[in-house]
Parts: C-alpha cells; structure tokens; sequence
C-alpha cells in the first residue's frame, strides 16, 4: 500500500484544491479507519454490506436502520440521509 502512495502524506491523498474544514476532518477519519487494513497482492477481496449481506448496500435499507432499529443513533447521520 505504501508503494502506492496511501501512507500519511502520500500521492494517494493530494487533491486538486485545498480541502474545506468538514472534508479535511472526513479525509481523517477515512485514513483512520484505512491505516491498518493491508491488501495482499494474490488475495481476492470484496465488500460486504453486513445489514444485507445477499443484496449488499441500499439508501433505503440504511435510511430503514437509522430510522427504526432501536439503535441510539446520531441524529445528523440521519438528517444527512
């Protein structure tokens, strides 16, 4: 990964205009939750939307989970949706 330019200051996270403060603190966090995973060259992987694993992602399905699971969740992340 490191080859590729995704450790902290690599080519991976130039961008062609100054960031603005959320995007800056969202670029963080990606990083934060990236920094550790390790891809291996010969190793297939692929994403797994865990809420629905056989049909995968769906706005519906998230907007159905922050809505009405039961969960305690920040109220923003809905708004957003």
């Amino acid at each position: 990964m490191e080859s590729l330019g995704w450790e902290e200051g690599g080519r991976a996270w130039e961008w062609r205009h100054s960031l603005l403060a959320w995007e800056e603190k969202s670029m963080r966090e990606c990083f934060e939750v990236l920094h550790n995973i390790v891809l291996q060259v010969d190793v297939a992987d692929s994403w797994k939307w865990l809420l629905d694993p056989v049909h995968g992602y769906s706005v519906r399905e998230v907007y159905r989970f922050l809505t009405s699971s039961g969960e305690q969740v920040d109220r923003s992340l809905v708004d957003d949706v």
